[in-house]
């Protein structure tokens, strides 16, 4: 096919997918496609292809591809296909699909004023997209009858008032943020306290006199202070209401059944806003006192966004900072790892053959990287600055070595910039740049030295191969980690009895994900009955026991078959050593020799092959023959 006719029918194609394909890995069958190609007007016959999967192979870096089973005549049963780019083609349909009309905007565009000053309780904040759609349901803002089916893309129409990003820049199931931009901030804040109860919807009829409004502003001011409500500290508006009723000032009194709109009645003492429910779902209205008032005469100042502290997690509940400290980095997006992926010296980063989409081909490096960042942190070796932008939030920005090369080895490393939110890890991934490029020179500049690679401590196997003892923690591995051994092997040393847990055979336990709570129960009530049968208990230690002998003179006879591993959670470096569950077999599982600080050799773990190459490629790229990228799964199920 020539290029001019790809070009022209690649449009058309994107369409018929966009139809059919619901997520970036939900493959569609060649037979629903051949319909909708039609609908479009494609006729692949007319373009030399005999089949629709011939057709369709004169896309590959559009399109991925995968066959069913065989039939007995060796032909695949049916072809099923999906868009590479799908998230990124799905976002671009929905921003060209809606449209406000330029009579209708001035409006809306007020009204969304309104809204983000009612829900934002600090100048500046950025708020969930989540919230903002609420009030915007509220207000009786419908966006899909302007074309649109989601709330970002309509908002993106006012992006001269409204900012919108998305609180993870690195957009791994993050949620968008959404604030008003400085220009429309620049206005004194009981001023704009006072245009946002203007704009809500209240009872014109009802109005405190001027008297009134002073004496009880009075009376408001001394019970806020009894109930420590200060400036900096906002309180459900509900529970201010009662506690006033309480002492003596009761709203119901001068003619309101509305408590808010009793509060609302003094914009120079008091500031009320909305905020979001914990899960996002509803609202509700929460109150602060407000600054003392200026000397007359004075001009207020502009309102600047607020700064983060000196130390941030000063300003935070210890809940929060502990939260955020236990996990400081965002994880990073399939999209940010497809393009470090570009930058990579050429090496596998996928789980053995299986086709997955462009947007889950690297799961290898995603935690990769979770694991080189660890070790990162635990070495002191992440970099980070602060700058000072006038009128705005201080950023800081942070450095780290990936560990990683180019083609003709050049570092990699990682850049980060700080979650400006208050919730949600502290550092988010901002992008990858090579040493040498003008990338890296843009992004290098904040920084005065670039921090070094981690540097693992290897365990001494000098003494292993020259006849130290290796001794083994059997009953952890037998009875804590039974669900991480073959089946086989259990069946052989296991009754039946024992093998079958309520309405549950092994054989349909061990087809679940490793993660699911059914089988983690089953495996949890297996090792109980494990260790409570001694008969069992001691022939299984025998027999991994002469598995685990087996494996150590293997590694004897061939030094090179052990490989380094690091076990981010516990921050060690271990000995991975192959496991052949039956002599002449492949090696089906790993064993982690760890080196105490007496110098002793102890086999603490079994891992899946997948979790073995996970830990050894966070310390080195293996060239082995028992242990490779090909040789795993994304799971092991047994």
């Amino acid at each position: 096919m020539k290029e001019n006719e790809r070009e022209k029918l690649r449009p058309l194609l994107f369409e018929a997918l966009l139809n059919l394909q619901r997520h970036d890995y939900g493959w569609v069958g060649t037979d629903k496609l051949e319909q909708e190609l039609r609908k479009v007007g494609i006729r692949y016959q007319e373009y030399g292809a005999e089949t629709l999967r011939a057709f369709l192979e004169f896309f590959p870096e559009d399109l991925a591809i995968t066959d069913s089973a065989a039939t007995q005549a060796g032909e695949p049963e049916r072809s099923y296909v999906i868009l590479r780019q799908y998230r990124q083609l799905r976002r671009q349909k929905r921003r060209q699909d809606g449209k406000v009309p330029d009579e209708k905007k001035p409006a809306l565009a007020k009204l969304l004023r309104d809204i983000l000053q009612n829900l934002s309780l600090e100048q500046g904040e950025w708020i969930y997209i989540t919230q903002v759609g609420n009030a915007v349901a509220a207000a009786g803002i419908n966006y899909k009858e302007y074309g649109f089916i989601q709330l970002n893309p309509f908002l993106q129409q006012f992006a001269e008032q409204i900012e919108l990003q998305s609180s993870d820049p690195s957009g791994t199931k993050a949620e968008a943020v959404v604030r008003l931009r400085r220009f429309e901030m620049n206005v004194p804040r009981r001023a704009e306290s006072a245009a946002a109860c203007e704009s809500e919807p209240e009872s014109p009829k009802f109005a405190l006199d001027d008297s009134l409004r002073e004496r009880l502003k009075k009376e408001i001011l001394k019970r806020a202070q009894q109930i420590s409500l200060e400036e900096n500290r906002w309180r459900a508006a509900k529970s201010f209401l009662e506690f006033l009723r309480q002492t003596g000032v009761d709203y119901k009194k001068y003619g309101t059944g509305d408590g808010f709109l009793f509060l609302k009645q003094f914009p120079s003492l008091l500031d009320v806003r909305m905020k979001a429910s914990a899960n996002g779902k509803s609202l509700y209205h929460v109150v602060r006192l407000h600054r003392e008032e200026r000397a007359s005469g004075q001009t207020p100042r502009k309102i600047e966004a607020e700064r983060i502290p000196e130390d941030r997690r000063a300003s935070e509940a210890p809940e929060a900072a502990t939260l955020r400290d236990s996990r400081p980095f965002a994880k990073a997006s399939h999209e940010r790892l497809q393009r470090l992926v570009k930058l990579l010296r050429p090496e596998r980063w996928s789980y053995g053959e299986a086709a997955l989409p462009v947007s889950v081909t690297a799961p290898i490096l995603g935690r990769y990287m979770e694991n080189h960042i660890s070790r990162i942190c635990a070495e002191h070796k992440f970099r980070h600055c602060r700058e000072t932008l006038p009128g705005y939030q201080d950023v800081q920005y942070g450095i780290c070595h990936t560990g990683l090369v180019t083609a003709d080895f050049r570092p990699i490393y990682a850049f980060f910039k700080n979650n400006l939110l208050k919730t949600g890890p502290r550092w988010n991934l901002e992008s990858f740049a090579a040493v040498g490029t003008q990338a890296f020179e843009d992004v290098s500049r904040h920084f005065e030295t670039l921090p070094p690679a981690a540097a693992y401590e290897f365990p001494e196997i000098q003494a292993l191969s020259d006849g130290a003892a290796l001794y083994c923690d059997y009953w952890r591995i037998l009875t804590e980690q039974t669900k991480r051994l073959p089946l086989d092997f259990l069946q052989s040393f296991c009754t039946r009895e024992m093998l079958t847990g309520g309405d549950s055979t092994p054989e349909e336990v061990y087809t679940l994900h490793p993660d699911n709570a059914a089988r983690n129960r089953y495996f949890a009530n297996l090792g109980k009955q494990i260790e409570e049968v001694p008969g069992v208990s001691e022939a299984m230690k025998q027999a991994f026991g002469q598995i685990v002998n087996r494996s150590l003179r293997e590694f004897r006879w061939n030094r090179s078959v052990a490989l380094p591993g690091y076990d981010a959670a516990r921050n060690v470096c271990d000995i991975l050593l192959p496991l052949r569950f039956a002599e002449g077999r492949e090696p089906e599982r790993a064993i982690a020799v760890e080196r105490t600080e007496a110098g002793e050799y102890i086999a603490r773990e079994v891992l899946s092959l997948s979790s073995a190459y996970r830990r050894c490629r966070a310390v080195l790229y293996p060239e082995s023959q028992w242990l490779s990228a090909e040789k795993t799964v994304a799971y092991d199920l047994g």
